[in-house]
C-alpha cells in the first residue's frame, strides 16, 4: 500500500524512481506494477505509472487515516540508521499490539518498531514508560513536532534504509488496521 502513499492521480512516477523509494528490486517492481494495474489502481504511460480510479479513493481514504512516512532522527527510541514516524489517528495500541507491530516490522525486513500513544498532551510508550518526555526530551520533541492528536497512534518503523523503514512500517500498519 506503500506505492498507492507515494503516487499521484497528476503526476507520474518512474519504474526507477518507484523502486528506490520502495527499496524493492526490479523484479518486485514489475510484480507490483502488474498488480497495481489488474486492480485498476495505477495506469501506466510513457511518462511512468500514476494512481487512476479506484487508486485515488484508496490514497484519499489512508491519506485521511494516517499521515507519513516521515523521516525522524530519535536518541531514545532508535533501533538502525534509518527511522520513520508514521501517525495513525485514533488508534490505541496495548503492550502486545506494539509488540506484534514490532514483529511485523521484522518480518518485513525491518530492524524493530515502537508504538507510542498519545494522551492528552502526554506520550506515552505501552509497556515501557508513561512518559516519553521522563525518558528522552529530545525524542518526545521531535515526536511532538508531528502534532498528533489526543487519541492517535505515533508508530516508527526502523531499517538500514529509510525506504526499507518506510515500506516494512507500511506493511505492519496495513496488519493491525486489517485486523480491527
Amino acid at each position: 500500500m506503500l506505492s498507492v502513499v507515494i503516487m499521484g492521480p497528476d503526476t507520474s512516477i518512474s519504474r526507477g524512481d518507484l523502486q528506490s523509494r520502495l527499496g524493492l528490486g526490479s523484479g518486485a517492481i514489475r510484480s507490483l506494477i502488474v498488480r497495481l494495474t489488474l486492480n485498476h489502481l495505477a495506469a501506466v504511460s510513457t511518462d511512468g505509472m500514476r494512481l487512476r480510479g479506484l487508486g485515488v479513493d484508496v490514497k484519499e481514504a489512508i491519506s485521511r487515516r494516517i499521515r507519513g512516512p516521515v523521516e525522524v532522527k530519535l536518541d531514545y527510541l532508535k533501533m538502525d540508521r534509518a527511522n520513520v514516524a508514521y501517525v495513525v489517528k485514533g488508534v490505541t495500541a496495548s503492550a502486545s499490539e506494539a509488540v506484534r507491530l514490532r514483529d511485523a516490522v521484522v518480518r518485513y525486513a525491518g530492524t524493530g518498531a515502537t508504538a507510542c500513544q498519545v494522551e492528552g498532551d502526554v506520550i506515552s510508550v505501552p509497556g515501557v514508560t508513561d512518559s516519553l518526555e521522563n525518558l528522552s526530551h529530545p525524542d518526545n520533541e521531535t515526536l511532538r513536532r508531528l502534532r498528533p492528536l489526543d487519541g492517535d497512534l505515533v508508530f516508527i518503523s526502523s531499517a538500514p534504509s529509510t525506504a526499507v523503514a518506510a515500506s516494512a512500517g507500511a506493511a505492519a500498519m496495513f496488519d493491525l488496521l486489517q485486523g480491527r
